[in-house]
C-alpha cells in the first residue's frame, strides 16, 4: 500500500520551536497541526544540550501526528515523513557565485540548467570551515540571445526557457549550515535527507504579498531576534542574498539592566514596553513597586543608539544589493522581537530612505509621514509566528517542483523533471506564481475550522 506522505516543518528559534504538519495531497500541501515548545538547546546556531533539543523535538512531532487540527486520526503505520528545518542566527551562511555556460545556439531548458546547476553542487560541495553546501539555487540570469531581433531585458529573475541562446550567465546563491548542526539535527530526527532553509528567506517569502510585490522594487526582510539579527533580499520575487550576524535585541536588555540598576526579566519589561512608556510626557516607571524617577528622553536615547548599532549592518547590506539610489523604490519589512521597540521603522528610512512595514502588532496604523506603516496583515500572534513554517512549505513546494534542492550526492529525482517554468514571452519577467490564497484571506481561513483535508498551500 502507497503511504501518505507529510512534510513537518521545524523552526528552531532561540527561545521557541514551532512545529507545523502538512499532508500532501496530489499537488497541494494542506495544513493539518502546528504545536510550539520552548527550549533552551540552541544558542548562536549550535546545540548546547542535545537531550533537550531531542525531547522536545520528539515530544512535539508526536502531539502534531496525535492531535491534527481537523480531528481526523493519522494512520502512523503508514506515513513517509519528509523534514523541513528552519537555520537561523550563525547556524549558516551564504555566499553568491555567477556559472557561465556557452549554448552555441542551443535552445535553454531544464535539462541545461539541471545540467549546470549539478556542476555548481560538485564544484562546491566541499565543506568550508565546518559548514556545508545545502542548497545552490539560481536566482539571476544574463543572456545573449543569437536572434538579434529577440530583446531580452539585461537581467531576468526567472529561467528564460525556450529560447536560443549564444550564451548564458547563471548567479547561484549557495547556502551553507553548520556541519554538528546538520549532524545533529539528522540525529534527533532520525533521517538523512532533511532539507534546510534559512528562516529569514523563508518569512520574507510569506510575508512578501503579492500586493507588495507590485508596488515596489524589491522586498527586504530584517528579523531583529534576541541574539542575532538575519536580513534577505528578494527582488522580482527572487532572493538575491541573505546573511546574519550575532548583534540582537538581547543587548537593548542588558543596556537597560546596566542604566535602569533592574534585572533581566524587568528589563525584558520595560523593552517590549517602550511604545507604551514612550507615548507618555509624564510616565512614571514602576518595577517591584518602586519609582525609578528616569528621564524618558535618556532612556529613549540609550535604547535608540542600540538599535542603530543593530540595524546598521543590516541597512549596509540592503543598500549594497540594490544601491543607495534604489533603496526608495524597496518595500523593507521588520519582523521579530527588535520589530516591537521603538524608533526601529524611523531608523532603517533614514539609513536607506526605504519604504518600511513593521510587522508586528495586530492593528494596521499609517503615521503622518506616509512612509511607515505598521501593518501585521495577521488576526493574531499565533499567525505571525507561524510566518517562518509558511514560508518554508512554499520554498519546499517551489524547490522540488523545480529541481532546486540538493539532495544526498547531488543527485536529482528525474520523476520531478516534467515542471519546466516558462518564461512568459509577452513580459520576460513574468510576475511570481501564486502559490497560496492572499495573505489576509488566508490568514483569516486559519481561524476558521478546516477542511477535511486541512488548510491548502
Amino acid at each position: 500500500m502507497e503511504k501518505d506522505q507529510y512534510v513537518v516543518a521545524l523552526d528552531l528559534g532561540v527561545s521557541q520551536i514551532r512545529a507545523s504538519l502538512f499532508y500532501m495531497h496530489e499537488d497541494k500541501l494542506l495544513l493539518k497541526a502546528t504545536e510550539m515548545n520552548d527550549h533552551e538547546a540552541v544558542v548562536r546556531g549550535r546545540v548546547v544540550n542535545k537531550g533537550k533539543l531531542t525531547r522536545t523535538i520528539e515530544r512535539l512531532i508526536k502531539d502534531l501526528f496525535d492531535n491534527p487540527d481537523d480531528n481526523i486520526p493519522i494512520n502512523k503505520n503508514n506515513v513517509d515523513v519528509h523534514y523541513c528545518v528552519g537555520v537561523s542566527g550563525m547556524s549558516f551562511k551564504t555566499k553568491s557565485i555567477v556559472k557561465e555556460g556557452n549554448l552555441g545556439g542551443q535552445t535553454f531548458t531544464s535539462v541545461e540548467l539541471k545540467k549546470y546547476t549539478e556542476q555548481v553542487l560538485e564544484e562546491y560541495k566541499d565543506s568550508e570551515n565546518g559548514f556545508k553546501l545545502v542548497r545552490a539555487v539560481p536566482v539571476k540570469y544574463e543572456t545573449e540571445a543569437i536572434d538579434t531581433r529577440v530583446v531580452l531585458p539585461k537581467e531576468l529573475y526567472s529561467a528564460p526557457f525556450d529560447y536560443s541562446l549564444n550564451k548564458v550567465k547563471i548567479t547561484y546563491l549557495l547556502t551553507y549550515v553548520l556541519l554538528d548542526y546538520i549532524d545533529e539535527i539528522k540525529k534527533v530526527l532520525n533521517k538523512e535527507n532533511v532539507t534546510f532553509y534559512p528562516i529569514a528567506s523563508a518569512k520574507a517569502k510569506y510575508l512578501c504579498s503579492e500586493s507588495n510585490i507590485k508596488r515596489s522594487d524589491g522586498y527586504v526582510l530584517i528579523d531583529m531576534g534576541g541574539g542575532s539579527t538575519s536580513v534577505a533580499v528578494y527582488k522580482s520575487g527572487s532572493l538575491l542574498g541573505e546573511f546574519s550576524y550575532p548583534f540582537g535585541v538581547n543587548l537593548i536588555t542588558y543596556d537597560l539592566v546596566s542604566f535602569l540598576n533592574i534585572d533581566e526579566d524587568d528589563a525584558q519589561n520595560v523593552k517590549f514596553n517602550m511604545p507604551e512608556i514612550m507615548s507618555h510626557n509624564n510616565y512614571a516607571l514602576y518595577v517591584d513597586g518602586r519609582n525609578l524617577n528616569v528621564n524618558l528622553d535618556r532612556l529613549k536615547e540609550v535604547v535608540q543608539l542600540r538599535l542603530e548599532e543593530i540595524l546598521a549592518h543590516a541597512c549596509a547590506f540592503f543598500t549594497k544589493t540594490y544601491g543607495k539610489n534604489n533603496a526608495s523604490h524597496v518595500l523593507c519589512g521588520i519582523t521579530g522581537g527588535g520589530a516591537c521597540t521603538i524608533s526601529v521603522a524611523d531608523i532603517v528610512i533614514r539609513m536607506t530612505d526605504a519604504d518600511v512595514d513593521l510587522l508586528m502588532g495586530t492593528q494596521r496604523t499609517e503615521f503622518d509621514t506616509g512612509k511607515v506603516i505598521i501593518d501585521t496583515m495577521m488576526p493574531s500572534e499565533t499567525q505571525f509566528n507561524a510566518a517562518g513554517v509558511y514560508g518554508m512549505m512554499m520554498l519546499y513546494r517551489e524547490e522540488f517542483a523545480n529541481l532546486f534542492v540538493v539532495k544526498e550526492k547531488g543527485i536529482f529525482d528525474e520523476e520531478l523533471l516534467n515542471n519546466e517554468d516558462k518564461v512568459d514571452k509577452t513580459n520576460v519577467q513574468s510576475k511570481p506564481k501564486k502559490l497560496v490564497k492572499s495573505f489576509v484571506q488566508k490568514c483569516n481561513d486559519f481561524l476558521k475550522p478546516s477542511n477535511d483535508l486541512g488548510e491548502e498551500f
